[in-house]
């Protein structure tokens, strides 16, 4: 078929006049997102729910981030991945057990710190122990709380499955230099443990409030502190501003001091820190700052 030059020249004219395309949202307006997950974990013999946050940007940059795992997943964010299917009366009682012991907040306090240049963009994932069992998963020994001990089984499963699981699912810097393990409480112990047993995987720990008044775990900090290899994982262990915080940290000092073993670890009593989800929201993001901010290079 044959076009007449009148209808090509307006084919041309309307083609290099129609509006150019709407350009991309810019990155840093990407909203921070969350996925979850279930994952078994062959240690333990069941699985385990997963959160992880995602920073802003994920999306549509092409980089990789730092990583912090954190015990007690289920009360790091304010999101709730279950919120849109439950009923009423579910949602009430959730909505007024929240209401009184909160969460960490996490996921807001990492934006701000990233836009703010306190920390670099990074990648926060949750392991929860909201399924009755935290007391014997997040401790190595039987101690006053639970007789049975899988601490050593849940550090297993942290470390030798979750963290491969999520280096292949999300961009993060597949570096110990670049990777962390938090707690609070007994989740503090467990951070403790899975850096001192797990240091080839992490290589940053951070602790606060640690239970270390038990016997039985007491006992076995002292031991562990001396026996695992891996030295140059940083710890940073942030103990109670009260009586209890003070007695512990000069407990902690006096079996760091005299164990000898040159690992590097920073003890802190942060004013006014108390054994409370408010107080660990407030002391999370500070205690980051000093790990990743000054342990991780920036993302590539």
């Amino acid at each position: 078929m044959q076009i007449r030059p009148t209808a090509l020249v307006l084919w041309l004219l309307a083609a290099f006049s129609a509006p150019a395309p709407a350009p991309a949202a810019a990155c840093p307006d990407t909203p921070q997102r969350f996925e979850f997950f279930r994952l078994f974990a062959p240690a333990l013999g069941r699985s385990k729910d997963i959160w992880v946050y995602l920073p802003p940007g994920y999306d549509c940059v092409d980089q990789r981030y730092p990583a912090f795992y954190f015990n007690d997943g289920h009360d790091l964010f304010d999101w709730r991945p279950f919120a849109p299917d439950f009923d009423g009366d579910l949602a009430a009682e959730i909505n007024q057990r929240e209401g009184w012991y909160g969460s960490w907040r996490l996921g807001e306090q990492l934006v701000v710190a990233a836009a703010e240049g306190r920390l670099p963009p990074m990648i926060a994932v949750g392991v929860a122990s909201d399924d009755g069992r935290r007391s014997g998963d997040l401790v190595p020994v039987p101690w006053g709380g639970a007789g049975e001990a899988r601490g050593v089984d849940y550090a297993i499963f942290v470390a030798r499955t979750l963290v491969p699981v999520i280096d292949r699912r999300f961009r993060t810097v597949a570096d110990r230099r670049c990777r962390g393990i938090g707690g609070a409480s007994l989740g503090g112990v467990s951070a403790l443990q899975i850096g001192l047993a797990h240091g080839n995987t992490f290589g940053m720990a951070l602790v606060l409030s640690p239970v270390v008044g038990d016997p039985a775990i007491a006992d076995w900090l002292t031991t562990a502190w001396d026996f695992h290899p891996v030295r140059d994982t940083r710890f940073l262990v942030d103990f109670d501003d009260d009586r209890v915080g003070r007695r512990d940290r000069d407990w902690f000092a006096a079996m760091v001091g005299a164990a000898g073993t040159g690992r590097q670890v920073d003890l802190t009593q942060t004013p006014g820190g108390r054994h409370w989800i408010d107080s660990w929201a407030e002391r999370v993001v500070p205690a980051l700052e000093r790990l990743v901010g000054e342990s991780c290079p920036a993302p590539r």
